[in-house]
C-alpha cells in the first residue's frame, strides 16, 4: 500500500460518480481513495467536482468495511 503500485489492491472508497462521461478527475480521486483511505481529508472550492462530489441524494464516497469510516469532504462557496 506505501507505493502507488501497491495501492491499486487496496479497496476503493469512491465507489462511482456522476461526472461527465470521461472526465479526468474521477480516476485521481479514485486512486488518492486508495493511497489515503479513510485519513483523507477533502476541502473543495466549488465546481466541477463540488457536483458529481456532493450532491444530494447520492456521495460517491463509502467507507471502509473495517472501521466504518471514510473520506472527509467540506466545500466552501466562496473561494472561487
Amino acid at each position: 500500500k506505501n507505493t502507488v503500485r501497491g495501492s491499486q489492491f487496496q479497496t476503493p472508497l469512491m465507489e462511482f460518480s456522476g461526472a461527465c462521461s470521461g472526465c479526468g478527475e474521477t480516476p485521481y480521486f479514485k486512486l488518492l481513495t486508495q493511497l489515503f483511505g479513510e485519513r483523507m481529508m477533502i476541502a473543495n472550492a466549488t465546481g466541477c467536482s463540488t457536483i458529481w462530489g456532493g450532491s444530494f441524494p447520492s456521495n460517491p464516497y463509502t467507507v471502509s468495511k473495517k472501521s466504518g469510516r471514510g473520506p472527509a469532504w467540506a466545500n466552501s462557496l466562496f473561494e472561487d
